[in-house]
């Protein structure tokens, strides 16, 4: 029966191509719109989701009030780290970045042959030991609870390695740097694009003595990232950081500045630390000075969600509304299917079908179209995105989108068509919506009111300007 329902779906859509090639190509347009936005917005929230224990991994993030202002920092004090470890029993781990941004390094490689090979990078950071612990970034060789516990040690990215050894092992190799020679002790995958994290070279911590052998709880140094349990609350952690504030920053406040920090409070200071899960790093609605990558912004993404859902709305609507205005014109064909025996909800899952199919196309035609557009896409919004083939649960959703507008689409125009009474649209008694003024013009006439379909029998007195009685007809 399905099969059936099809066939005849397609062989009405191929008789009426003009009007068929509309409706396909205005729905297509409006999904090919919906769908750009949506891999747009789904590469968005996407950011940082990819890190193991992602749900347990926040950012330690800084609002420092001054008197006047209030400036918020994504690089806080270093010495917290150890700290946080110790006193919290809630924080599992903890590691510090130091570096990237737009800082530039010279990184030179001597070959065996003498020749040297150097470039100046603005992604080499330095951290701590837990790294690749904390963070699941993908080490193809080197072990990683050992690369970063040395000083003077390094990993590169795969494509870093690439560029500076060819297909040569790089472990073991010595890179030179501002920051002296390194030895290369691993090596991991490349960065992904949808991390807030960017870096080529990842040397070791202790490579920076100040950072081990300086005490500092007032200065902006590093990023730090606390890996916590799981089973603890990140509010009551928060919760708990004003006390640290006063056991380890007050002391060297009252030091440097030669107050009481009762009296550096009241004067309008303060500093206040907070945590941000590692996932919303991207589109926290908060700028923070010093963060290592742009980001974006949640509102933002929230209007472009609503973008896309009207326009996929408003191509819905252009679609049911050209099914509707052809109502008339398949009044006959009701008319003979219902006189062949016919039901209503045959009829009513006829014409559903149509819409469904004729949704199917637009959706397989605007994949097509998304093809074509994605790479000028891709360069006003700065993004390398494809549309992912290989991504089963993407693609049932398209299906069920283009179902659902097939569905919702179809309905009205499906319970219109299949209502019309037989009798009548085969006499031929559907106007074009013409409405009489007189009496002798309208009696024994049907006249159609032009909203919502709903069609009236006219019935009038001779020589009188009113219509005393009005019977609905058509709907069953």
């Amino acid at each position: 029966m399905l099969q059936n329902y099809i066939k005849v779906a397609l062989r009405s859509l191929l008789k009426n191509r003009i009007y068929t090639l509309i409706n396909i190509v205005g729905l297509s347009v409006g999904l090919t719109c919906f769908l750009l936005l949506s891999l747009h917005v789904r590469d968005e929230f996407s950011y940082d989701d990819f890190h193991t224990n992602a749900e347990n991994i926040y950012q330690v993030v800084l609002e420092r009030k001054y008197p006047d202002h209030i400036t918020n920092y994504a690089i806080v004090p270093h010495s917290f780290s150890d700290v946080i470890v110790k006193d919290f029993a809630e924080v599992k781990n903890a590691v510090r970045i130091l570096g990237g941004g737009n800082n530039t390094v010279r990184v030179r490689y001597v070959t065996e042959a003498e020749e040297e090979i150097a470039f100046d990078e603005t992604k080499l950071i330095l951290a701590d030991s837990t790294f690749f612990d904390i963070f699941s970034f993908d080490l193809i060789s080197g072990d990683k609870q050992t690369v970063l516990t040395k000083a003077q040690s390094i990993v590169l990215t795969e494509s870093t390695a690439k560029k500076y050894f060819g297909d040569s092992d790089p472990i073991n190799k010595t890179l030179n740097t501002d920051f002296g020679e390194f030895k290369v002790t691993g090596v991991c995958k490349d960065n992904p694009a949808n991390s807030h994290l960017e870096f080529d070279f990842v040397g070791s911590m202790r490579s920076a003595p100040f950072i081990a052998n300086n005490l500092n709880y007032t200065g902006f140094s590093v990023y730090m990232y606390l890996e916590l349990d799981g089973s603890s609350s990140s509010k009551s952690l928060v919760a708990k950081f004003p006390k640290m504030v006063e056991t380890y920053a007050a002391p060297q406040i009252e030091t440097n500045l030669n107050t009481t920090f009762k009296e550096y409070v009241a004067a309008g200071n303060g500093y206040n630390y907070y945590l941000i899960p590692v996932k919303d790093i991207h589109l926290h609605p908060v700028e923070y000075q010093g963060s290592m990558k742009p980001g974006g912004n949640i509102n933002d993404i929230y209007i472009l969600i609503s973008i896309a859902v009207l326009i996929l709305l408003i191509a819905s609507i252009n679609f049911m509304n050209l099914a509707t205005a052809r109502s008339t014109e398949r009044g006959k064909e009701v008319g003979i299917r219902k006189t062949m025996g016919s039901h209503k909800q045959q009829l009513i899952f006829q014409f559903l079908t149509e819409a469904i199919v004729t949704a199917f196309i637009a959706g397989i035609a605007s994949i097509l179209f998304i093809q074509l557009l994605l790479p000028a896409f891709n360069t006003l919004i700065g993004k390398s995105l494809v549309f992912p083939f290989d991504d089963i649960s993407l693609l049932v959703s398209i299906a069920g989108l283009a179902l659902g507008i097939g569905i919702l689409s179809g309905f009205y125009p499906a319970f219109v068509l299949s209502a019309f009474n037989p009798v009548y649209v085969l006499k031929g008694s559907l106007s074009s919506g013409k409405k009489f003024q007189h009496a002798s013009e309208c009696s024994g006439r049907w006249t159609v009111c032009g909203v919502h379909c709903a069609y009236y029998w006219n019935v009038c007195s001779e020589g009188s300007n009113q219509f005393p009685q009005q019977q609905r007809f058509g709907l069953r």
